[in-house]
């Protein structure tokens, strides 16, 4: 608002200053969740942890690549915000910040990493018992069946009578064998050398 009069009587508007800023105010906190929701990514808001005073919290911008995050104390709560002091090795500054729950989480406790391994050991532990269990009650396999002696087996083709020789028509031969014997077997024509390969040849010049 430029001045407090009118712009034609040039009269004074009855103004209180301090009423003007407080709609003001009051205008601008109340659009506040509308312009979060537009902010946001995906149209969501982030979830708010549950803090106490004690929590120790990371906060999300503290981003460095060369070190890890700074541990902050929570020191009092009002509503969506809460107010935080760092943690610098085992001292406690004194300054304290202000800051939105959605912007920090809360650290994990070792208490309750130790309490889950426990029961997760715990868990294992009765699980291989009851395996153990089942294992000792399960009753041996069966030996196989052996037979007490095997019988000889005869061929079919053995002669009975060792002593006595084997006829040519008894005996036979694989098809192997008879393709091996073609092809080795050495051919009955006549050759012809020329007079210079016969061996009087030279001895006639």
């Amino acid at each position: 608002m430029w001045t407090q009069r009118d712009q034609f009587s040039n009269n004074q508007i009855p103004l209180t200053d301090q009423n003007l800023i407080q709609r003001q105010h009051e205008l601008r906190k109340s659009n506040h969740s509308y312009s979060e929701i537009s902010k946001a990514p995906s149209g969501a808001l982030p979830e708010t942890p549950h803090l106490e005073v004690g929590d120790l919290v990371y906060l999300y911008n503290d981003r460095n690549k060369t070190c890890a995050r700074d541990r902050y104390l929570v020191v009092s709560t009002d509503n969506s915000w809460c107010n935080i002091r760092k943690f610098v090795g085992s001292q406690l500054r004194n300054t304290s910040y202000r800051v939105r729950r959605s912007d920090c989480y809360k650290v994990p406790s070792l208490l309750n990493t130790l309490r889950q391994q426990d029961t997760y050991s715990h868990d294992n532990s009765t699980s291989s018992d009851e395996d153990d269990n089942t294992v000792k009650t399960q009753s041996p396999p069966k030996p196989p069946d052996i037979p007490n002696e095997l019988e000889p087996e005869l061929f079919e083709n053995e002669p009975s009578d060792l002593s006595l020789p084997i006829g040519e028509n008894e005996l036979q031969h694989d098809p192997d064998d008879q393709v091996n014997t073609d092809v080795i077997r050495r051919s009955t024509r006549k050759r012809h050398p020329p007079k210079f390969l016969q061996d009087n040849y030279f001895l006639s010049q």
